[in-house]
């Protein structure tokens, strides 16, 4: 069944309020959408849901042959089913593009930035190693498919314990629960992604947008981001471009987020251990339930004056004396640097110029983990 498309009328009503800064659910611009995560009796098994979203994801493991190319590390596999109960333009029996994008956003962010430690899961190097798959079924569509299944697919493998192995000389013994306590994934760093969408010839900058705001939208950037700032996978889609200073506030933006949605599954996590040590079925958590203020208050911003840096908390507010002259101009600077083969560090400073413009001195905070510094992990 093909998807109805917007009417002139529906378009120009839902650009309309989102240049007045109105959303049809009442939300800010920035506001993502409640959050919920449940857990089943299976390891590895959540539904989770953002707002009218709701995604299933499932973790499996089996003993397996490594790789020829990577005889030490086992595998990951992710998988990604399109299904008419999450929407009735799916067809079940292909993926379709948004599918294929889906399931690839979905490995470039979590398989190739080497979230989970795959050299753990080896058993005997070439001959023995665990092959982990990760199945994402979509139960509905709302928008911001990406989003969702990143939140599934990290509270899935977090949640996930496999069979612990004995291995003596050549066997490879493979016990249960009952036996032996099972083993969970061994984490590197925990990458979530964060869709925004660009409206007004990318003047407007968009979180998480429902099924009809993605269908008006001018552009899409999606980051996948740690809490660690560092940025995993970039992907822009739209007939629009956008300059750094839009891309640095993204990034400021999705590690804020990245944050909240840590702390969210670490706390998703806990709450199902006190419901198994209950005996109950399920456990739910929500991000309504959740506090997060401490996450926020970690968050600082930092102002570039003329003469002064600024650190705005809740708390208090601390100035910092660069030792300035008010003559002396100061300005911007967009720098990129690589640090190795596959990561790059990119952010902007203030740096101050003298008249002859012979020298420049970098201003720099003392604090190193909110600077406007920003790494990228590229493939």
């Amino acid at each position: 069944m093909r998807e109805i498309p917007l009417s002139k009328c529906e378009y120009d009503f839902i650009v309309k309020c989102i240049k007045e800064g109105k959303r049809l659910d009442k939300r800010n611009l920035q506001t993502v959408r409640d959050i919920t995560i449940s857990y089943k009796l299976d390891h590895g098994t959540c539904i989770v849901t953002l707002g009218k979203t709701k995604i299933l994801a499932h973790v499996s493991a089996e003993m397996d042959r490594p790789k020829e190319s990577r005889p030490q590390e086992g595998n990951l596999g992710i998988f990604v089913e399109m299904s008419t109960m999450g929407s009735p333009s799916f067809d079940p029996t292909k993926p379709g593009e948004l599918g294929v994008e889906l399931q690839r956003l979905l490995e470039r962010s979590i398989v190739f930035s080497k979230a989970v430690d795959l050299e753990e899961l080896c058993v005997r190097v070439g001959e023995q190693a665990w092959n982990v798959s990760l199945y994402i079924q979509i139960l509905s569509h709302d928008g911001n498919l990406l989003d969702c299944s990143a939140i599934a697919a990290i509270a899935a493998l977090s949640h996930f314990k496999r069979p612990d192995v004995t291995v003596i000389g050549k066997d490879v013994q493979i016990h249960s629960f009952d036996e032996k306590n099972p083993v969970p994934l061994v984490f590197n760093h925990q990458p979530f992604c964060v869709t925004f969408s660009f409206f007004d010839n990318g003047t407007i900058l968009l979180n998480d947008p429902t099924k009809i705001e993605e269908n008006c939208c001018n552009g899409k950037l999606i980051l996948a981001v740690n809490k660690h700032r560092e940025v995993c996978c970039t992907q822009m889609s739209g007939s629009i471009q956008v300059n750094s200073e839009h891309v640095l506030k993204c990034v400021n933006i999705a590690t804020k987020k990245a944050k909240i949605f840590t702390e969210l599954v670490k706390e998703s996590i806990k709450n199902d251990k006190v419901a198994k040590d209950q005996n109950l079925k399920s456990s739910l958590t929500s991000s309504k339930s959740v506090t997060l203020v401490s996450v926020d208050k970690e968050a600082n911003v930092y102002e570039m004056s003329e003469v002064k840096i600024v650190a705005e908390t809740e708390e208090e507010e601390i100035e910092v004396d660069q030792n300035v002259t008010e003559s002396t101009p100061e300005t911007k600077l967009s720098w990129v640097m690589k640090n190795s083969e596959n990561t790059f560090t990119a952010g902007e400073d203030a740096v101050k110029k003298d008249v002859t413009d012979t020298e420049a001195i970098v201003i720099d905070s003392d604090d190193d983990e909110e600077e406007a510094t920003v790494t990228l992990q590229l493939n």
